[in-house]
């Protein structure tokens, strides 16, 4: 994939609205074809056109973020777009995509089947959410699902922008799945992606918008808004420093089971009975119910300029070593989390940790990058997926 970039001389009578403009056109990679069809948007706003029978495209009004180029049967490209640059012209190149062979055993993975793993990715990427429920993927035939035996992981790739329509809250959105992948032994899950939002019918009833206020307060979007505005208190949030310890006691039980069962065996082998001493096996089944770490929490709260490292332009830079426990107090669990979690027991307030693999860039938008850098887990591993997912430019 090639872009070129055209800086447009601005004269001194150029108003704002001019200023913010990126103009250009769409082609085919060796052939210099114009292609039409393609969405121009920037990533996670509902900032978008469409190519002209020419390929040729105009966006008013950009705000800062990155400019995403997509269309079927290419591959797609990002451009990150600085404002101080604008009004810019760009000519992108799109490389046409490979199709991959169906049914074939490749590099030690197989396909698979929407019929055994549509329901897993739908919960996993969609969410089982209210609204992540609600949603519907309009063209699921575009996945394909690839599972390596050997490592346990589910891995989905689509040919084309995923359709999702969702109607809690009020959004068509479509989504370019760059990478989804499913680790089925360590019960996690990681996927990436560019998403153009665009209302749907009904997106302005008084409803819709209570849905999308709702998803909002308490996400990590408002989280990490409050945190670039050091206003974490204020918006709700109290944050912790949490380290996790290794239950040596259950460590210890577990690897004496795994001998025990070993000497168990062959002892039955040798036709000789021999089992775990009862009052040892009472034990041992309490420890093995315990769970795998601790959790150690600071006394104290954090700041925002406590976890504030440095600045890159308008933004900011963060970072935390171990876990950053992060509760929000204006609002209770939703009994729908409780219900997916199976725990029996009084709604809390909404408890999150975070850990970073590396610094986090946050923006004035609640955005981050680079999103491989950043680790969910407790509340937000429910709540923050695509079926909740607001735009960049909501704001309650």
């Amino acid at each position: 994939m090639k872009f070129w970039m055209f800086l447009l001389l601005c004269a001194g009578g150029f108003t704002a609205f001019a200023q913010r403009t990126i103009a250009g056109q769409v082609v085919a990679e060796g052939t210099g074809l114009p292609v039409p069809g393609a969405s121009v948007y920037i990533n996670n706003t509902a900032t978008g056109v469409v190519t002209a029978a020419d390929g040729s495209f105009q966006l008013n009004e950009v705000p800062p973020g990155d400019l995403v180029v997509s269309c079927i049967n290419f591959e797609t490209l990002m451009y990150p777009v600085k404002p101080e640059a604008l009004p810019l012209k760009l000519r992108f190149e799109l490389r046409p995509r490979i199709r991959e062979l169906e049914n074939v055993v490749v590099g030690g993975w197989v396909t698979e089947t929407w019929e055994k793993w549509g329901s897993v990715f739908l919960e996993t990427f969609l969410g089982a959410t209210p609204a992540g429920r609600r949603c519907v993927l309009t063209n699921k035939d575009v996945l394909r699902f690839r599972f390596y035996k050997k490592q346990n992981i589910l891995e989905v790739v689509a040919e084309a922008p995923l359709l999702i329509d969702n109607p809690k809250l009020g959004y068509i959105i479509q989504y370019d799945l760059l990478d989804f992948k499913i680790n089925l032994t360590e019960h996690s899950s990681y996927y990436a992606g560019f998403a153009l939002f665009s209302g749907r019918q009904g997106s302005l009833k008084r409803s819709v918008q209570k849905n999308r206020k709702a998803v909002y307060y308490g996400s990590p979007m408002h989280f990490m808004r409050a945190l670039y505005f050091k206003r974490t208190v204020e918006e709700g949030f109290q944050m912790k420093r949490m380290t996790r310890v290794r239950n040596a006691e259950k460590e210890r039980v577990r690897q004496i089971r795994k001998n025990g069962a070993a000497r168990i065996a062959d002892k039955r082998l040798e036709g000789t009975a021999m089992n775990e001493p009862t009052d040892s096996a009472a034990y041992y089944d309490t420890v093995m119910f315990q769970k795998d770490y601790e959790e150690v929490y600071a006394d104290h709260d954090l700041t925002p300029d406590s976890l504030l490292v440095g600045t890159d332009r308008a933004n900011k830079v963060v970072y935390w070593n171990n876990y950053l426990a992060v509760l929000y107090v204006k609002e209770k669990e939703p009994a729908e989390f409780l219900r997916y979690t199976g725990e029996q027991r009084p709604a809390y307030y909404p408890r999150s940790w975070i850990q970073l693999k590396g610094p986090l860039i946050i923006d004035a938008r609640g955005n981050w990058s680079p999103p491989q850098n950043i680790v969910t887990s407790g509340y937000w591993w429910w709540s923050d997926k695509v079926g909740n997912m607001l735009p960049l430019d909501y704001e309650p």
